[in-house]
């Protein structure tokens, strides 16, 4: 409100004659520009954060397919180590016994 009042006050001291009518085209011309610029730093930091995050999509997109070796299924009773072996495992939620002797 202080640059309009100011942009007005310029105007007027040039020896200017100031009309309702202009007096609020003024004010509704700053008013436009003063929303607009106070979004400005939330859509700088959006568009910011949107281009991190298509980046991040891209080089995955473009990344390239995991070899097929380096994945593979181990069956049960194979002589190989496991990542993960569970034996007389129970599994319970509250108080209620849900999973008993696995393996």
């Amino acid at each position: 409100m202080a640059i309009t009042i100011a942009v007005l006050g310029f105007y007027v001291y040039h020896d200017q004659l100031l009309t309702a009518s202009q007096t609020f085209s003024i004010i509704s011309t700053f008013s436009v520009l003063t929303t607009a610029l106070t979004n400005l730093p939330d859509l700088i930091s959006k568009m910011t954060e949107a281009n991190l995050s298509l980046n991040r999509i891209s080089k995955f997109l473009y990344a390239s397919e995991i070899e097929p070796l380096t994945t593979r299924g181990l069956q049960v009773g194979q002589d190989e180590v496991y990542a993960l072996a569970i034996e007389n495992g129970s599994f319970q939620s509250m108080s209620q016994p849900i999973l008993q002797s696995l393996w």
